[in-house]
């Protein structure tokens, strides 16, 4: 018989005889309701345990048990920032007992609150807390959970890293008889398995067969393992969750065994919610391959319906937004509406009824909020990037139903949110803290650099630290740093508010000129057969959208074409193979004859997929016959999204120069050669340019960051590499990319005249992580940058008539459309090869760094004439 909170107030309000004698009960009665799961009673009896505490004053063992308690209550409803809170209150007790476990219960708050990587921070802490303390059992849970962790970040490295754990989880079973029980064994068996079967998933398509077979046996061994240790428990939920796992492992090799496996899940298990759910997902994985879609979106949606607790019949629900945010394992909530949205593209495809397209819609949209609102709730920017990419996939969904449905404004729509997102709610948030205290912004700007510093001595490992140590030391930054945040956020809403505005599609329309025509692209693969590429194409008065069909044959011109634009063309035969290249591709990027006739002679916007976000539009060739390149008849310029190129745009920047030119043309370095034609760069661009010129070992990282904030165009005429830490070289020393996110910049443009400026880490749904990215993630307006190693001479060529075009008020398109072209003609043969002019391309707003001079002057001497006219004339009257 369930005892009543009544009686239990009743007990207290009698329990007189001392406060001792209260906390033992309130203790009593808040484990027992929670045994009952009954968490707000345990909640409300803990909390009256707490305050029995503080009212004698002490904060003994018993206290931190008492706070212990109420944070993993909290845990359990759900309220994983309170719990939180109770848990670093443990930790600043400095008692040592519960420590470790506080440590845990945080990372498993974030881990449930979606921010992966603050998780992963908090388990690392806590391993290595545990490894000083020797606690075999607790180290073994911590060993597991993060094991757990990395594979809900699912990337090569976060598996790779959990395979390293699993050895030391062996090693620490081989020696600790008391972690040599079948439940331990179980729990190993099922973690390997999942990091082989993860491998195995990560990248299918592009695993060699032998890698895949290897990958298959090791996975269902392991899992075969756990499953004989769950048996001999005679533990249901871990015979389910065996059969679970090889179910999913089976699946992919399209083995009917599969569903024997999954049906056994649910024998074994039929009232476990997680289970049950991802059961159910994985027996519509089963029946899309087996082209029974009905069969497909019934057992998805049933996967839904656990999800969300609601009768799994029930044939279409809507989450709100707090179901979403209570949603336990948002990645997997993700998956099957994703899955959904899959399968109703597929029915339409075979029934051709328009009312599976709006499902499809209306679920990604689902999807879309689920991942804004996980996004809001994540520190870590690596887990923003993560959710970014789960969203990627999601996006290209919605936009394929949007194009079989002809509903351009969500295709733009979801176009747009694959892209850059981030980026602009980073320089909002920029933005708006420039309104903050000069003390507050010291203060945080000195966290970023020195957290910086710290991320960049880790990956690099520097031997004359204990890593430990410095992990350590990033660990307490990033709190102290993230405490600092939450005080700003209260004391200052308005600051932190950056969410990126969408712009809706009808706005850009009516905002192009007839001169203008916007080509977006998205392209993704979503399973292991099939991949989308699509293209949106807008226009003042009109908007249509296409499908690229041959995939394979896109990819291969794809990478023969950037094979051929990264090298001189040196033989009659490299420029053959080079315009056939070119005009495949361009028929393929390019697909209509109407729409070769509407875009020819205007300005080609061009919103590339990250998949091909590194090609040059401009080598294009545009005839069968002869080369004919693209840029002959267009103006070309790239934009990140329009979202993007519309805030960036209307940002204020204040600028006391025209331009900060840095060449230092040698370098201390060693791998950076001489640069002796930036020389020519440097004495070509003085001429026509007023402004502040560094040379030589002037040309230092020190009158960067100190001088150049305020110009009106920054120009680096330098080496810089593409990796995923790009670097920009200077006379003394380097600039990685990490410390563009601590400088700031008012630039209308800003040139990157060096190797593979635009290159960089790529990360799906926001972009590639490139210098360019960086300079407008600190404030410029637009950017020039390279998308290859450059050829210094040439360069010098191009730049210089770039700076006299501009500096003739032509447009920041129009000048370097036409310095290319001005190249292309004064130059011959191998000299014409796309390498030596096409790497430059022009990011974000087009329009004039100048205006003309004797325009503003012959403006203003109207209407000084018409003002001294109206004057004479009102004083005659």
């Amino acid at each position: 018989m369930l005892i009543k909170e009544s009686q239990v107030d009743s007990l207290l309000n009698n329990c007189t005889s001392s406060i001792k004698n209260k906390i033992e009960v309130s203790d009593y009665f808040s484990v027992y309701f929670y045994r009952k799961r009954k968490i707000g009673l345990a909640i409300k009896y803990v909390q009256k345990e707490i305050n029995y505490y503080n009212s004698i004053n002490k904060k003994d063992v018993g206290y931190e048990n008492a706070l212990y308690n109420k944070a993993t209550f909290h845990y359990y409803e759900n309220e994983f920032d309170t719990a939180i809170k109770h848990y670093e209150e443990i930790i600043k007790l400095k008692k040592n007992t519960l420590e470790q476990n506080s440590l845990i219960g945080i990372a498993k708050c974030y881990r449930e609150k979606g921010d992966f990587y603050k998780a992963e921070d908090y388990f690392t802490k806590a391993i290595h807390r545990l490894k000083e303390n020797n606690s075999s059992i607790s180290l073994f849970k911590a060993y597991i959970y993060s094991i757990n962790n990395y594979k809900l970040i699912n990337t090569k490295n976060s598996i790779l890293s959990s395979i390293k754990l699993l050895n030391e989880v062996e090693k620490l079973v081989e020696h600790e008889r008391r972690l040599q029980t079948p439940t331990k064994y179980f729990i190993f068996n099922l973690a390997k398995g999942n990091s082989f079967s993860s491998l195995l998933k990560l990248n299918y398509k592009n695993s060699p067969d032998y890698l895949r077979k290897d990958y298959f046996k090791k996975g269902s061994f392991f899992f075969k393992k756990a499953l004989k240790y769950a048996k001999k428990n005679k533990d249901s939920n871990r015979i389910s969750l065996a059969n679970i796992n090889l179910g999913s492992i089976y699946i992919t090799q399209k083995k009917d065994s599969a569903l024997y496996y999954l049906n056994k899940s649910l024998k074994y298990s039929p009232k476990n919610k997680y289970n049950k759910a991802i059961t159910y997902n994985n027996i519509g994985d089963y029946y899309t391959n087996k082209k029974k879609l009905n069969l497909a979106l019934k057992y998805t949606q049933k996967a839904i319906n656990v999800n969300f607790d609601i009768n799994e019949n029930v044939k279409d629900f809507k989450p709100s937004n707090l179901q979403l945010y209570l949603t336990n394992n948002k990645k997997l909530t993700i998956l099957y509406l994703r899955n959904k949205s899959n399968i109703l593209i597929k029915l339409y495809n075979k029934t051709k009824k328009n009312l599976y397209l709006k499902k499809a819609i209306k679920t990604i949209k689902t999807c879309d909020r689920l991942v804004d609102i996980t996004i809001d709730n994540s520190y870590e920017l690596k887990s923003k990037f993560l959710w970014r990419k789960e969203a990627s996939q999601a996006y290209l969904l919605g936009a394929k139903a949007s194009h079989l449905l002809k509903d351009h404004k969500n295709m733009f729509y979801f176009m747009e949110k694959n892209r850059a997102i981030l980026l602009i709610e980073d320089i909002t948030q920029n933005t708006n803290q420039e309104n903050l205290p000069k003390r507050i912004t010291n203060e945080l700007y000195f966290f970023n650099k020195k957290r910086f510093e710290l991320e960049d001595l880790i990956s690099r490992k520097n031997i004359s630290y204990p890593y430990s140590r410095l992990q350590d030391s990033l660990f307490n930054l990033k709190k102290q740093h993230k405490t600092f945040n939450d005080s700003l956020k209260k004391i200052f809403p308005n600051v932190f508010n950056n969410k990126a505005k969408i712009e809706a599609l009808n706005t850009l329309k009516k905002e192009l000129n007839k001169n203008q025509i916007v080509i977006s692209y998205i392209s993704n693969n979503i399973d292991f057969e099939e991949e989308i590429i699509l293209g949106l194409v807008i226009t003042r008065n009109n908007t249509f959208s296409f499908e690229i069909k041959n995939s394979d044959s896109f990819k291969n011109n794809l990478l023969n074409y950037k094979k051929l634009i990264s090298t001189p063309l040196k033989s009659k035969q490299d420029f053959v193979n080079f315009k056939e290249v070119a005009f495949n591709l361009y028929n393929q990027l390019i697909p209509s004859d109407s729409l070769k006739r509407q875009i020819k002679h205007k300005h080609l916007i061009v919103l590339p997929d990250v998949t091909f976000e590194n090609i040059p539009f401009e080598p294009l060739n545009t005839s069968k016959k002869n080369l004919e390149y693209l840029i002959f008849s267009n103006n070309i310029s790239y934009q990140y999204s329009i979202s993007f190129y519309k805030f960036n745009k209307k940002l204020k920047r204040k600028i006391s120069n025209n331009i900060s030119f840095f060449a230092p043309v040698s370098f201390n370095k060693k791998e950076a050669p001489l640069l002796k034609h930036t020389e020519n760069e440097y004495k070509n661009t003085k001429k026509v340019m007023d402004g502040n010129f560094y040379k030589f070992d002037n040309a230092t990282k020190y009158n960067f960051l100190n001088n150049s904030s305020n110009s009106k165009i920054i120009h680096l005429a330098t080496h810089a590499n593409a990796s995923n830490n790009p670097v920009i070289y200077f006379s003394d020393s380097i600039l990685p990319l990490r410390e563009l996110y601590t400088y700031k910049n008012n630039a209308d443009l800003v040139v990157l005249s060096a190797c593979e400026t635009n290159l960089g880490e790529i990360k799906e749904g926001e972009g590639t992580l490139s210098l360019s990215r960086g300079f407008f993630h600190s404030g410029a307006n637009s950017v020039i940058s390279s998308l290859w190693r450059i050829n210094d001479a040439s360069s010098s060529k191009i730049m210089k008539n770039f700076y006299a075009n501009l500096k003739n008020s032509q447009s920041k398109l129009e000048a370097l459309n036409n310095a290319k072209r001005t190249y292309l003609k004064n130059n011959q043969l191998s000299e014409t090869s796309p390498y030596y002019w096409a790497s430059f391309v022009l990011i974000g707003d087009t329009s004039p760094t100048f205006t003309n001079n004797n325009y503003i002057f012959l403006t203003s001497t109207i209407v000084s004439a018409l003002l001294i006219f109206f004057v004479f004339f009102k004083k005659r009257g």
